[in-house]
């Protein structure tokens, strides 16, 4: 649908509409239709439907019905503007986002294959992680899982305190080391796969883990927003195979 300022009013906007023509394509057969006919309704609910774009055609439509330059009120629009920028644009990203992964939950092709790619990066991830690249100059920085069973408490040179008291894995010479390489202990797919999806525990994690290095730091940063990502995309994807979310979306 086509809206007089490029974005809906309150009073244009009526999700009925949509919600009618969506059942009539689905009884006739037509599911891809109908789930497009869904798909702008949330479209213009989520991305159009905001206050930042009604913001913006009730100020191009003010402007063009008075003609006149209102400056304290157009300076008091652009500072609440600014202010709530950063919200209006984490809104905007995550539901464009759920637009082109997801299709809002209405799309299991598009759902599957968001979910498949990044546990296959997830996987590749893993895999340099645990054996490096050479060929670009990157190490290993996966290493054995330090616990109080496996490891010892021993003070360094002129230790003062608490602080001064490292811990590592000892060896049979009397030496101690604070990091053991994982090597082959962990199959790279289910690690990434387990970090990927939060409900499955097939003890991989718990054998090796990020190296607490400091050159390890971006690695440790990217296992967390991957993880992160992945209670996301799981439950979208546990959300959208049953269709609750088309369900939800023809409410």
């Amino acid at each position: 649908m086509q809206y007089a300022t490029g974005a809906p009013t309150d009073d244009e906007f009526f999700p009925s509409t949509y919600n009618y023509l969506s059942k009539i394509l689905r009884e006739e057969g037509h599911e891809d239709e109908a789930d497009r006919v869904l798909s702008e309704k949330l479209t213009v609910e989520k991305l159009k439907l905001s206050r930042f774009a009604r913001w913006k055609s009730e100020r191009s439509l003010q402007g063009r019905q008075e003609g006149e330059d209102h400056t304290f009120r157009r300076k008091l629009a652009y500072l609440g503007l600014l202010l709530l920028a950063p919200y209006w644009l984490l809104r905007f990203v995550f539901w464009w986002l759920a637009r082109k992964l997801f299709n809002y939950g209405l799309s299991v092709v598009r759902t599957l294959s968001t979910f498949i790619i990044l546990v296959l990066i997830g996987w590749g991830a893993a895999y340099v992680a645990d054996h490096g690249l050479t060929r670009f100059h990157i190490k290993p920085v996966l290493v054995v899982e330090a616990n109080a069973v496996n490891t010892v408490a021993v003070p360094v040179s002129k230790a003062t305190g608490p602080e001064d008291i490292t811990t590592g894995f000892p060896l049979a010479n009397g030496v101690l080391i604070r990091e053991i390489p994982c090597g082959n202990r962990i199959e790279p797919f289910t690690y990434a796969f387990t970090t990927f999806v939060p409900i499955l525990d097939l003890h991989e994690e718990k054998v090796c883990e990020i190296s607490q290095e400091a050159g390890a730091a971006p690695w440790r940063i990217g296992k967390f927003v991957y993880s992160l990502l992945g209670w996301i995309v799981s439950s979208v994807t546990l959300l959208t195979l049953p269709g609750f979310l088309r369900a939800k979306a023809e409410k």
